[in-house]
């Protein structure tokens, strides 16, 4: 199955708003359900996410590894390194849908840099080391997420859905419950 994502949502953020930066991005990823009904190897398999404006496309393929494209210049990305006792945790949060419960999350670290950024590009910032850190406590929908954690999981993050021990695309319910990407 390839998803691409919804072109309200893309409309929606290009509307110029308080604060915009048009940090808008277009993705797609293609799951693979798993081979026989036996079989509970839902995956994602491919992830892409451009930034037209940035003229940036991230890529992430399983078995492929994952990569950055920008003005002409292809490279491998990987996540950071988990910083050392003292220094400090590079978190990425949304510019729009920041809450008391991030406030909270950040707390955690006595040291921390917020990186406030739009889209799917957040999770682009974990798998390309640029940030630690991605806590999301708030609705996002399937098509939200998808390219963006295939990205983030072939670049070496953790993430886990509170809740979902397989966050699987293969799903009902197509809202996700509040999730974590960690390189840490």
């Amino acid at each position: 199955m390839l998803t691409v994502n919804s072109p309200l949502r893309l409309i929606n953020s290009l509307v110029p708003s308080k604060g915009s930066t048009n940090q808008y991005s277009v993705h797609c990823w293609r799951s693979d359900q798993g081979i026989s009904a036996a079989s509970s190897d839902n995956t994602d398999t491919l992830g892409v996410i451009h930034a037209p404006v940035l003229d940036k496309t991230y890529a992430a393929a399983e078995g492929l590894g994952a990569s950055r494209h920008q003005h002409g210049l292809t490279e491998t990305i990987r996540v950071a390194l988990t910083p050392a006792a003292g220094e400090v945790v590079r978190v990425v949060g949304s510019r729009s849908h920041y809450s008391a419960d991030i406030e909270d999350y950040l707390s955690r670290f006595p040291k921390h840099e917020l990186i406030a950024v739009g889209s799917s590009l957040k999770f682009c910032l974990v798998a390309e080391g640029s940030a630690h850190l991605y806590p999301r406590f708030g609705p996002t929908m399937l098509w939200d997420t998808g390219a963006g954690h295939v990205i983030a999981k072939v670049a070496g993050a953790h993430i886990e859905y509170q809740g979902i021990a397989n966050p699987a695309y293969h799903r009902e319910n197509l809202k996700n419950p509040n999730f974590l990407v960690s390189a840490l």
